[in-house]
């Protein structure tokens, strides 16, 4: 692999780090005022200022709350804390 690859891939885990990152606060921001646990999927969107079309846009990526529906699975649920939704969402998106 040549140099400049190596360095373009640093650059973009560098950079999808930081989307990561920025959205994970984001979103842990947004719900840590809910009362855990979260049990269904309703409650997580009205959690959002938005609900569904709540959209978070860093950079050139972007994606609604909404988009999370068809990502999480009935077996994911109960949320216990903030944390654990933005991780969940963050993973099913492959950030």
């Amino acid at each position: 692999m040549s140099l400049e690859k190596k360095l373009k891939d640093q650059v973009k885990k560098k950079i999808k780090g930081q989307i990561r990152t920025k959205i994970k606060k984001e979103i842990i921001n947004v719900v840590k005022e809910a009362e855990f646990p979260v049990e269904d999927l309703e409650v997580l969107f009205n959690l959002f200022p938005e609900g569904r079309d709540t959209v978070y846009k860093i950079s050139s990526f972007e994606f609604t709350v909404g988009e999370a529906e068809k990502l999480l699975e009935n077996d994911d649920f109960p949320f216990k804390n903030p944390e654990e939704i933005a991780n969940v969402i963050l993973e099913r998106l492959e950030i």
